[in-house]
């Protein structure tokens, strides 16, 4: 071959692989040593194996993640399977053979591991998608696919399966779709708002599912995907003036910049005010707290008791969980931009004290407002006249009365 550069090109991939990435090859490649060229080169291109896409996303937003609140779950798998022939499923026309009646049918289920820490509430929808992922239509409970959930323990998690029935199959085939979507709703029962630790258990969620062809006595294969949610973090370092730590201080966490009630604090799921008190390093945090990923969320902390002798805070403290735009410098998302394990959204604020009689320089001062109005000159005026004619008439009397 003459002396340049090549592309190779994989033109046929075996079944259940995917194709090789092209490669660029240059002839002739000079020696390690320098001394001249080779010209007998060998390629090794590698297959991988074809997996089936099975996805879990969290549907909609804003991620809420207070005890008590519900997450829904969209998880949607493909109507193949990555085996060899003869049980590769190219396509949901393979979940069904009628070359002899009755028809024979294949599966397709799938299975979400709810953890520990959410419950489930329900299946809300199983729906067909068509090669782009748009709806093509709504499937019905019972007669074209049915739940599962005999391996949820008590609390609500464990093994929830949803299967698609030889009706649902018939569907899927007469309107080619290309996969499915299940809907499911959680309850999330995570450690209580403003209590926990950086190493708050993962809230995650895992989701596998399984295709096999009509015929087959494969049980399929089970690709996995795993959907991750944040947990959150808004901690406080309470210092004095000379930036001592300062404990014993008492905290609570508003929604608000001006609380004046009970529902503008964050609570306990018993709608108990969460109020907490600084450690020896003048540290609380408050966990779990509900999130909006797309906008941020702000809080505000407010000073409820200090130690003796130093001043309150009387203004709340704005601290701002930014959205998940800002997370990306701070290695909270992975190559998709999608939260990475164990991620949590961190926001921080130092709170100082200042001792009784010393001006604290952060709290707003009292001073009447001068608007500009001809209305507060004239007043002005008219009073400052008042008063001297006033002056006046008394130094007169007092003359008068020598």
């Amino acid at each position: 071959m003459a002396d340049g550069y090549y592309v190779l090109v994989e033109t046929t991939t075996p079944t259940g692989f995917e194709p090789c990435e092209k490669s660029v090859i240059r002839l002739p490649l000079t020696l390690a040593d320098g001394s001249g060229h080779n010209r007998d080169l060998h390629v090794y291109p590698k297959n991988t194996v074809d997996t089936i896409p099975v996805s879990k996303n969290i549907n909609g937003t804003p991620k809420v993640l207070a005890v008590g609140n519900q997450i829904k779950f969209d998880i949607v798998a493909d109507f193949r399977n990555d085996k060899a022939d003869p049980d590769h499923v190219a396509s949901v026309h393979d979940l069904r053979n009628d070359t002899t009646p009755p028809p024979v049918y294949g599966k397709a289920y799938v299975i979400d591991s709810i953890q520990s820490y959410f419950k489930y509430i329900s299946v809300d929808s199983v729906k067909l998608l068509d090669g782009a992922g748009a709806v093509i239509s709504t499937l019905t409970l019972t007669t074209d696919y049915t739940i599962d959930a005999t391996g949820l323990n008590a609390a609500g998690n464990g093994p929830l399966k949803v299967t698609l029935t030889n009706a649902g199959i018939d569907k899927a085939i007469a309107a080619d779709a290309a996969s499915y979507v299940v809907t499911i709703t959680t309850e999330y029962l995570g450690a209580t708002a403003g209590i926990g630790s950086a190493t708050t258990p993962v809230i995650k969620n895992v989701v596998s599912s399984a295709v096999v062809k009509a015929g087959s006595n494969d049980d399929g294969d089970w690709p996995e995907d795993e959907a991750f949610v944040p947990t959150t973090m808004i901690a406080l370092d309470k210092t004095d003036n000379n930036g001592v730590a300062v404990a014993g201080a008492k905290f609570r966490l508003a929604k608000v910049a001006n609380p004046t009630s009970a529902s503008d604090y964050v609570q306990t799921p018993g709608g108990t005010i969460i109020e907490l008190t600084t450690d020896a390093s003048g540290n609380i945090s408050f966990y779990n707290l509900p999130y909006n990923e797309t906008t941020g969320t702000t809080y505000y902390l407010q000073e409820v008791a200090t130690k003796p002798g130093w001043q309150l805070k009387t203004m709340t403290i704005a601290v701002t969980l930014q959205p998940k735009s800002a997370s990306v410098n701070a290695h909270l998302l992975d190559g998709n931009g999608d939260w990475i394990e164990g991620a949590v959204v961190t926001a921080t604020a130092t709170v100082k004290n200042y001792p009784n009689g010393t001006p604290d320089p952060e709290e707003p001062t009292f001073a009447l407002p001068l608007t500009g109005g001809a209305g507060v000159m004239f007043f002005t005026a008219l009073g400052t006249l008042v008063m001297v004619l006033a002056a006046v008439a008394y130094l007169k009397k007092r003359s008068l009365c020598k």
